[in-house]
């Protein structure tokens, strides 16, 4: 309490508990926002309880918003380096973002906190399967081989694209989750730097507009 004081917060259990239980009931009735404000509204009244970040991360992994999920699942971890939990957070977390790796990691440091955790198991799997799958993906390979980056670089087709910060976030995902070609290959940029990986799209060749 004492400690608090000082810092120029007042912890109060109570409507820390109280914010608690709106946020439960925000997140069980589907209102992800709701339940966000109410976790927030609780950390403010009581900063060091880990299961405020671990409710919070909860309802922004349900709104997709995975990489404030994977802030309040490490913060679980800081709080309380024994609390499984929070590991299957962040590595649901990462999950989400397409991070496999990370997610493999994490969820191993989660099961030597707790060895018997399904939660921790069972995100694993999803995660090493995942991971795998995007290993024999040939799309996946081609956009996070360095070679191919650097191909893109070189060439004067798309040697432009790389500045573009939408177009280097589009290379990344895809490279993460080969599914998100479907939804970017609509994107002339991305299938003029498909060419290219392949070998394609040198000067004069297709995706190459001549002045």
């Amino acid at each position: 309490m004492e400690a608090a004081k000082k810092r120029g917060r007042m912890v109060d259990k109570a409507a820390a508990a109280a914010a608690k239980a709106k946020g439960n009931g925000c997140l069980t009735g589907g209102d992800f926002q709701g339940a966000v404000d109410a976790y927030t509204e609780a950390i403010g009244h009581d900063p060091s309880d880990k299961v405020f970040y671990s409710n919070r991360s909860a309802a922004y992994a349900s709104m997709k918003n995975f990489e404030k999920a994977l802030e309040d699942g490490k913060k679980c971890v800081e709080l309380e380096p024994s609390f499984a939990k929070g590991y299957g957070r962040a590595g649901a977390a990462f999950h989400g973002m397409g991070q496999y790796e990370e997610a493999v990691e994490i969820y191993n440091k989660g099961l030597e906190v707790d060895a018997n955790s399904a939660q921790l198991k069972q995100g694993l799997e999803a995660a090493q399967a995942a991971a795998a799958s995007v290993g024999a993906n040939p799309i996946a390979q081609l956009f996070s081989d360095p070679a191919n980056l650097q191909k893109l670089a070189m060439n004067p087709t798309t040697m432009g694209f790389l500045q573009q910060p939408d177009f280097v976030k589009k290379i990344q995902e895809i490279a993460q989750n080969p599914a998100k070609m479907n939804e970017h290959m609509k994107d002339e940029r991305i299938m003029a730097a498909l060419s290219v990986m392949m070998g394609m799209g040198g000067p004069g060749g297709p995706g190459r507009s001549e002045e």
